[in-house]
């Protein structure tokens, strides 16, 4: 198959350097923001990189530019400015780029272009850069987007400005998707990259990376065109001879009329117990005057106050006439806080309304406490909600503050097929809850049910899937066996009643370009045995799939973060820790020579092993405590760091939330390494297989006479300039040059 497009930048300054030293970056330049803007029209991207390089000596210096070509493009308009005088290119094609490539990498003793062997190359002058001066270097380039299974793929390495000792001050993205098609299923597999549809055929991308933090993946952005009312895209990743994972990806189509929407019969119900006094109901006010201006004609709606009883606007939901919206807002401006927490009355009285034929019932919660008056014990608060709930009404629960119950509101939550969302202390209730309303104005499909047939398939998350809104997206992960064409079934109910579409796709034998499947099933499983844990108490066999996915696929959480020091202590052949439920203390001294204490690798991989102090500690007892405590600050930030509900499905509680990975741990085509004892160690390696090692100099003729015999080594040597990794039936280990 072919290999999908890569686009790479990297700032080569040259140096004179003594025979057998590793060139290192001149110590006169420094980088400030890499900007990257790029546009792509009906799948042809034109993407233009601005970069300011700053020279604090007194003569002027001179850097390469060298870009790296995606596989298979043509460098359609590549230009380059230097202070805006266009200054001549040279395009390399793959073989020439080859050699170009392996003399960098060897030059610099820096294995990170070795995963573009095999691609062109875009290479150019920098010069000059005045003394005490700087230069702002300006590339475009335009090519074709590949399509693969269905899907247009865009890609930047974002690691590709660190490879050279010069890193940017910040990187900042931004691309523009234009089609002449609708647009579906806009998808990152990186955390922080933010969306906004603009109609069905515009969409925005906007990223950054900060001073210090790093990207362990490269930007990639994926989507699809299609006319149908619901696209669905599938994309896999499968190593010959193991399971496969595979994550589909359903969206609705952005443009709804009103009468095309389900209708829906939707109720607001909001604590105005005492708790509630001062800012907290003045904002509660607002967002309830934003609720009942924001429904369409065709809506059912009631608000239900309760604080020691439940008093709700209207004996029924009713529709949003004139007489009732005005009677509405004058009793809103009425509310206010007073009395205890009758939390039951408040949902049994919304929940146990009519709902009307063809109508779904949403139910909106808004508490800031736990029940004080009437029913208290969570478990027959839940089977008393969940009996009242004939219309099968979905509760969207908002939790305000830190004195909630929280694992009673997710379970409220849960058990209706809703979703959870909490507004800490410092937030506003009225934005949280005028953005949850905003998402539930436009249902378009309820009740939706996937199945996969052809293909068996495995351990798939979430198992009960969301509603589909205007502007949403339903996601599933999941492993599989076997191979071959398979049929994705899609029901759901429309308005007007239930729809069926097939969809064709192919789960194949061997595929790895995707290799960030793995990972992310992984953290999603990890996030559903995390909030089992939360929700129902602690659990051995859940502890040891927590521990040995964490383990396997280097998962970085508030929860796992000592997992990474256990596995780390394994592959350099320290102490273990025996038990997934208790932390033992280890030596904090490091494992090569160096000074005493935690310490990190450099950013060439160089350093010590890290030391299992500090987050790792917190991690461990975190861990320990998962459900232990129901209401308070630490209950609402572990419900928060694990989402299972939605979209943003995600460890460490929205897609959106930048996470830097730890700097011990490394991803690579499907693959995950720990940095233990000076190498970068394959997670698959164990002491067992040290007699199978075979070490090989790093940049030296046998070392790219390796990779030109074994090209899939590329992506895994790329990892440091030390690594270990077990290949076919031998353990292949790389070492400083001259060692």
């Amino acid at each position: 198959m072919q290999r999908l497009p890569a686009v790479v930048l990297a700032l080569l300054v040259t140096v004179p350097t003594a025979p057998g030293q590793a060139r290192r970056a001149n110590p006169a330049l420094a980088l400030g923001t890499l900007t990257i803007t790029a546009d792509v029209v009906d799948d042809v991207a034109t993407t233009e990189l601005r970069q300011v390089v700053r020279n604090s000596s007194s003569r002027a210096q001179e850097a390469d530019w060298v870009l790296p070509l995606p596989q298979g493009a043509i460098a359609d308009g590549f230009s380059l400015w230097i202070d805006g005088v266009e200054t001549p290119g040279e395009v390399l094609d793959a073989d020439r780029a080859r050699q170009v490539y392996q003399s960098i990498v060897r030059r610099r003793r820096d294995p990170g272009l070795l995963e573009y062997l095999g691609t062109g190359l875009l290479r150019a002058r920098v010069f000059p850069i005045p003394p005490k001066g700087s230069a702002e270097v300006r590339v475009r380039y335009r090519h074709v987007l590949p399509e693969t299974d269905g899907l247009m793929r865009w890609r930047f390495p974002l690691r590709a400005p660190q490879v050279d000792a010069l890193r940017p001050e910040k990187v900042a993205a931004l691309i523009r998707i234009a089609s002449s098609q609708p647009i579906r299923n806009v998808f990152s597999p990186l955390p922080g990259v933010d969306f906004v549809r603009d109609g069905d055929r515009t969409v925005k991308a906007s990223f950054e990376l900060r001073r210090g933090e790093v990207a362990d993946r490269d930007l990639e952005l994926f989507y699809a065109r299609s006319d149908a009312e619901f696209g669905l895209n599938a994309l896999s990743y499968r190593r010959e001879g193991e399971p496969g994972y595979f994550l589909l990806m359903i969206a609705p189509k952005d443009e709804w009329r009103d009468d095309e929407v389900r209708r829906k019969s939707i109720q607001m119900v909001l604590d105005t117990s005492g708790s509630m006094l001062g800012d907290k109901i003045d904002q509660a006010r607002d967002a309830l005057r934003f609720f009942v201006r924001s429904l369409r004609d065709d809506d059912r709606f009631n608000v239900v106050p309760f604080s020691t009883e439940a008093q709700p606007f209207f004996d029924e939901p009713v529709a949003p006439t004139p007489e009732h919206l005005e009677q509405a807002l004058a009793r809103i401006a009425d509310v206010e806080a007073k009395g205890g927490t009758n939390l039951a009355d408040g949902l049994t009285t919304a929940l146990g309304a009519t709902i009307p034929d063809g109508y779904v019932g949403f139910t909106m919660l808004l508490s800031d406490g736990a029940p004080t008056v009437g029913v208290r014990d969570p478990k027959e608060l839940l089977a008393l909600a969940q009996g009242a709930n004939k219309g099968a009404s979905r509760v969207f629960a908002l939790g305000v503050g830190d004195d909630v119950n929280a694992p009673l509101i997710d379970q409220l939550a849960a058990q209706s097929g809703g979703t959870r969302f909490y507004v800490r202390p410092t937030e506003s209730v009225e934005v949280a809850a005028s953005d949850l309303l905003q998402k539930l104005s436009h249902p378009v499909l309820t009740d939706v049910k996937v199945a996969i047939e052809g293909v068996a398939v495995r351990e798939v998350t979430p198992r009960r899937l969301p509603d589909l809104f205007k502007g949403s997206r339903v996601t599933l992960v999941g492993r599989y066996t076997g191979s071959g064409p398979a049929v994705v079934r899609l029901r759901g109910a429309l308005r007007d009643g239930t729809v069926e579409h097939d969809y064709a796709v192919e789960l194949p034998a061997c595929e790895t370009t995707h290799d960030f499947l793995p990972t992310l099933w992984a953290e999603r499983r990890v996030a559903i045995l995390l909030d089992e844990i939360r929700l129902h108490g602690r659990d051995p066999e859940l502890l040891a799939e927590i521990q040995r996915l964490g383990k396997k696929h280097g998962i970085v959480t508030p929860f796992t973060a000592h997992l990474v020091v256990e596995e780390t202590q394994r592959l350099a052949g320290g102490p273990v820790t025996g038990q997934p439920t208790r932390w033992r203390r280890t030596p904090t001294g490091p494992s090569t020579p160096g000074p005493s204490g935690p310490s990190t690798p450099g950013p060439r991989g160089g350093g010590t092993m890290p030391a299992p102090v500090g987050p790792a500690t917190r991690s461990r007892q975190r861990l320990d405590n998962l459900g232990q405590q129901r209401t308070g600050a630490q209950a609402v930030a572990d419900s928060r760091g694990i989402a299972t509900g939605s979209d943003d499905f995600f460890l460490g509680g929205s897609r959106r939330a930048k996470r830097p990975p730890a700097p011990t741990v490394r991803h690579r085509a499907g693959r995950t390494f720990y940095f233990a004892n000076g190498v970068w160690t394959d997670q698959r390696y164990d002491k067992a297989m040290a007699p199978r090692i075979r070490r090989i100099e790093a940049f030296s003729g046998a070392y790219f006479a390796l990779l030109k015999a074994h090209p899939g080594l590329a992506p895994l040597l790329a990892v440091g300039d030390r690594v270990r990794v077990v290949w076919e039936d031998v353990v292949i280990e790389t070492t400083p040059a001259g060692a």
